[in-house]
C-alpha cells in the first residue's frame, strides 16, 4: 500500500480525533464499539494484528492501539451486528490514516457504494477516495472483501474507493484499491 515502510503501523483507535474531522459524538461511538468488539477476542492495550492488501495479496503486521470498555460502554453495544458494523469504521478510520496518510472527512451518501469519504492533508476535494467498512466475528474475510469492493463498483459514483473489511477474533484487516 502507498505509504507502506517497515515500521509497524499502529492503527490508534483512541485518536479518531486525530484521523477523522467527524463529530466528536460519532467518534466516540465508533470508538467504544471497537473497544467492545475488541475486548470480546483481545486484551488492551495493543493487539497485533495483519494487514492484508487484497489486490497485491502482500502482508504486513501491525499494531491496533485501543483501551477496555467500560461497563457502560458495554451494556450500550449489546446488539453485536452494530457493534461490530461501527468498530469496523473506527479501525477503518485508523487503518487509512496509519496506511495512506488519509483522514475520513465525513458520510457518503447512501447509493454511492461506500460509507465514508477521505482525503490526504494536501489533497483537495477533486481527490476524494470512498471507503467501504465492514467488520466480521470470525469467519471468511475474502468472500465478504469481494462483497464491498462489488458494492463500491456498483455504487453511483465514480470516485475510486477502497474496500475494508475487519475480522475481530484474529485481528486481520484487509483492504482492497478499487479504481473506476
Amino acid at each position: 500500500m502507498a505509504g507502506s515502510t517497515n515500521s509497524v503501523p499502529k492503527l490508534d483507535v483512541t485518536a479518531l480525533d486525530k484521523t477523522t474531522v467527524m463529530s466528536a459524538g460519532l467518534r466516540t461511538h465508533l470508538q467504544e464499539a471497537a473497544y467492545v468488539m475488541l475486548s470480546g477476542y483481545h486484551k488492551p492495550p495493543t493487539t497485533s494484528a495483519k494487514l492484508v492488501e487484497g489486490d497485491s495479496g502482500s502482508q504486513r503486521d501491525a499494531e491496533v492501539l485501543w483501551r477496555e470498555p467500560t461497563d457502560l460502554e458495554v451494556s450500550t453495544h449489546q446488539n453485536s451486528k452494530d457493534a461490530t458494523e461501527y468498530a469496523a469504521y473506527a479501525l477503518a478510520a485508523a487503518f487509512v490514516h496509519a496506511t495512506e496518510g488519509f483522514t475520513l472527512v465525513g458520510r457518503m451518501p447512501q447509493g454511492t457504494g461506500a460509507d465514508f469519504w477521505m482525503l490526504r492533508d494536501s489533497d483537495n476535494e477533486d481527490d476524494i477516495v470512498r471507503v467501504e467498512a465492514s467488520g466480521i466475528a470470525d469467519g471468511h474475510l475474502g468472500k465478504r472483501l469481494r462483497e464491498k469492493v462489488d458494492q463500491i463498483l456498483k455504487g453511483n459514483s465514480n470516485l475510486p474507493g477502497l474496500a475494508f473489511v475487519a475480522r475481530f477474533a484474529q485481528s486481520h484487516m484487509h483492504a482492497e484499491r478499487v479504481k473506476l
